[in-house]
């Protein structure tokens, strides 16, 4: 589903996003292929499976594919559109759960970055940039759903809501942001229960279990499943970008994912899957078996 190119020429290439991480491997991805654009109101996606990019929660005219509109660092990148007005916005992710959750843990988390790229036709609110989201188990108990949810960073909360640059890519390290040592602002969204959206907890706070009353509390030995990147919802129309998604768990080498288009990426996916929202991680056990076999060695 990926193609692993690591080669000392795309490494040194890619040197500019990832000068803070310089053991990181790149990944280049090329799949899934297309743009997937769902004009109906309910989340649809690419079918769950885990170790692939995944084009999910995709609504209300919502896109997002491997095009060439916006290259960074190659030929591609991971374009989203939201065309929707505010009244019935667009939303569009795409998700990457991991198979192995070996380490991957909040405390154990040492990396954290993107590139992201907002077209000036954008017409939503000035500080709108693409989002990047961590999807959490808050108990390390992947069979326990009830506290999962997504820790997520929005460039603005840590911005004094600035305006967005256009027009231009922006690299974000989120871990570091801004080289002041501290992560950028995180609020959380937990499923089926709501947004703790206190705009003050750096990823350390979260760490140190700060959580407003009725929502689940995080801490060092929270399980990092995967990562999402999107636009929406609540948005006005927006366009735009991201690519070179860093990661990193400890002393491995951070992974770093650079979105590229081939020669058989083409036209748009015309049948997408309805995926409720609240069902996507209960699917995840089921996918991942061998996740659960070994859920006790995380916990």
């Amino acid at each position: 589903m990926t193609k692993y190119l690591l080669t000392s020429a795309i490494i040194a290439s890619c040197m500019t996003f990832a000068a803070h991480t310089a053991t990181a491997v790149v990944t280049v991805v090329t799949t899934p292929t297309g743009v997937f654009t769902n004009p109906g109101g309910s989340n649809a996606g690419d079918a769950l499976t885990t170790d692939a990019w995944l084009r999910r929660n995709v609504r209300n005219n919502g896109a997002v594919g491997i095009t060439n509109n916006y290259p960074r660092s190659g030929n591609g990148s991971l374009y989203f559109n939201g065309p929707n007005p505010l009244a019935t916005s667009s939303k569009a992710d795409a998700e990457f759960y991991f198979g192995d959750l070996t380490g991957k843990t909040l405390g154990n988390l040492t990396a954290w970055s993107y590139d992201w790229y907002r077209d000036g036709s954008s017409t939503a609110d000035a500080h709108d940039t693409p989002v990047a989201r961590l999807i959490i188990d808050a108990d390390g108990n992947v069979n326990t759903t009830n506290d999962q949810g997504l820790l997520i960073f929005e460039q603005a909360y840590s911005n004094g809501l600035a305006a967005a640059a256009t027009n231009t890519w922006v690299s974000d390290d989120i871990f570091n942001f801004k080289g002041s040592g501290n992560s950028g602002i995180l609020w959380w969204a937990q499923f089926g229960v709501g947004n703790d959206q206190n705009f003050t907890r750096d990823l350390d706070s979260w760490i140190a279990g700060n959580a407003t009353p009725g929502f689940a509390v995080l801490s060092a030995n929270s399980l990092v499943l995967g990562l999402n990147v999107g636009i929406g919802s609540g948005w006005a129309p927006f366009t735009g970008a991201v690519d070179n998604i860093t990661v990193q768990f400890g002393t491995a080498p951070a992974t770093t994912y650079n979105f590229e288009l081939t020669n058989s990426n083409g036209g748009g996916d015309t049948n997408p899957v309805p995926e409720p929202m609240t069902a996507s991680l209960a699917l995840l056990a089921g996918v991942a078996i061998s996740l659960a076999a070994s859920r006790r060695r995380y916990a």
